[in-house]
Parts: C-alpha cells; sequence; structure tokens
C-alpha cells in the first residue's frame, strides 16, 4: 500500500506546482504585470518620419496650425499608407506630400481617434486664451470654440458642436463673453477696449471658407461706454450693440432680442487677422 500513497503524493504536488505556474500567469487588472496578446507597434520608416514636417504643414483646421494634433500613432499610419499606395508611384516629391496630408487630414476627421485629438486641442486652447495689448487695447483670443469636432461631407467640412455656443450658434453665450471679458480686465487692467474674439465652425449645413475669412465673432467693450458691440465677419453691413451693461454686469444685455443693430462703423482688427498678416 504504500507505493499507492507515494504515487498519490506526487500526483498532488505536481497539480500543485501546476496551479501556482497559472496563477503567475494570471495578470490583474490595471497591475503593472497586466499583459497583452497584442504587437508592439512597428517602428515609422525613415522615409515616413523625413515627410512629418512637411505633411503636417498641409493639414490645417479652421486656418489655426496650433489645431493640428502632432499625434504620430494617427499621422505616420496615414503617410505610410500614401507612400505604398500604387497611385504614388511616379509621383514627384510635392504630389506625394499633398497626397500624404490629405491622407492625414481624413485620418484625424472620419475617425474617432482623431477627433478626439482635435478635441483635446480645442478645450486646451479655449481654456487658456491668448490676451494680448496693443496700447489702450486689449485682445483676448479663444480661437475656436471648444467643443467636439464633427466632420460632414460636403459643404460643411470640420464643425463643433459646442455647449458655449449662443443663441442659433451664433458667436457664443452672454455669460460667457463677460468671463473671459473679466479675464482680460483681470490680466491687463486700465486699458480702454477689451476685445474677446472667438471662431464659431457650428452652423452647418451652412458652408464654411477653406480660408476661414469669415465664421469669427468679436465683442468689443469700450470701458467708458459700458457697452459692448458684437461683430460677425460675414455681417458686414451692420454691428449689434447692448445697453449699458451695469454693474454687476448683465450676460442677458447680449442676448438677441436686447440688441440693438446699427450700421457698420468698422470691422475691428482681430488676432487672427495680424497673424495672418504677418506671414
Amino acid at each position: 500500500m504504500r507505493w499507492w500513497i507515494v504515487m498519490l503524493l506526487g500526483a498532488a504536488a505536481l497539480l500543485a506546482v501546476s496551479a501556482c505556474k497559472v496563477k503567475k500567469k494570471e495578470a490583474q487588472p490595471g497591475s503593472a504585470t497586466e499583459t497583452s496578446d497584442a504587437p508592439a507597434a512597428a517602428p515609422s520608416s525613415a522615409e515616413v518620419v523625413a515627410l512629418r514636417d512637411e505633411v503636417v504643414a498641409k493639414v490645417v483646421f479652421w486656418g489655426r496650425p496650433e489645431y493640428t494634433p502632432h499625434d504620430w500613432a494617427i499621422i505616420d499610419p496615414a503617410i505610410a499608407a500614401a507612400i505604398a499606395s500604387p497611385d504614388a508611384k511616379g509621383a514627384d516629391h510635392a504630389a506625394l506630400v499633398e497626397r500624404a496630408g490629405s491622407a492625414v487630414y481624413r485620418a484625424f476627421t472620419r475617425y474617432p481617434e482623431g477627433l478626439k485629438a482635435i478635441e483635446q486641442r480645442l478645450t486646451e486652447r479655449y481654456n487658456h486664451p491668448v490676451i494680448t495689448r496693443d496700447d489702450d487695447l486689449v485682445r483676448i483670443d479663444l480661437g475656436v470654440i471648444g467643443g467636439s469636432p464633427r466632420y460632414y461631407d460636403g459643404r460643411s467640412g470640420l464643425t463643433v458642436s459646442s455647449a458655449f455656443a449662443g443663441e442659433g450658434g451664433a458667436g457664443i453665450t452672454g455669460a460667457e463673453v463677460l468671463r473671459n471679458l473679466q479675464l482680460g480686465m483681470s490680466a491687463q487692467p486700465g486699458a480702454h477696449v477689451y476685445q474677446v474674439e472667438v471662431d464659431v465652425p457650428f452652423r452647418w449645413p451652412d458652408a464654411l471658407p477653406r480660408d476661414w475669412s469669415k465664421g469669427g465673432y468679436t465683442y468689443v467693450y469700450a470701458v467708458a461706454e459700458d457697452r459692448i458691440r458684437v461683430y460677425a465677419t460675414d455681417r458686414p453691413d451692420a454691428v449689434l450693440v447692448t445697453r449699458p451693461l451695469g454693474n454687476p454686469r448683465d450676460p442677458d444685455a447680449l442676448k438677441g432680442s436686447e440688441l440693438e443693430q446699427r450700421p457698420m462703423d468698422a470691422m475691428p482688427v482681430r488676432s487672427f487677422d495680424l497673424r495672418r498678416n504677418s506671414r
């Protein structure tokens, strides 16, 4: 009988060792030992890396290069696909860059991970306006309105769905205008005029020009007058003017029904205009 006991003990030991080995292979979710069967991404080829700067320069959203994410996990595969395309054979360098730029644009606008990368840029930029001073004029440049980008085939292209948009997608809400006006006044006190600037690619399915010469809203607050003038670059014939804001400043003064329409005086010079003219 003794040999049966030895065999049983040996089998039990083998099972215990086997169980321990299996347990060691188990990874706890979120732990440092968690493993994946997915292969690591292959490094980009030297040809792809060499094209990055030229291709990224071709991919500009809303006329503002700062909104192009430098996300190589999205950009590099699109460049590689453009290089490998049968249509690229025999193409000169300039044509290849154009083709790769189109591929990268599609990668950012047609797929969730690309749109998410743009949304992160939108959020960061909108939450940190660029405030500059020119004598007695302070510009508070919000860039493009913060929100979720959406791409529509056809005339509209890349638009933004935003909780900050004003009535009918026109500009931003009165509360947002006053919040950013206060940011400018705190950062640069003592100026005579404060100018809040924002681009709102929101009004689908209306077309937005490729060079982004329209679609901008500018809120010009003259301290002495205590009114805000609302300018829209796609409405060059009129300016909308608030009543005196009072203290505390009332965001309802910027409601459409409260605004007085007046003939255009002079379209303000925006930060975007200054950058574009300096190129």
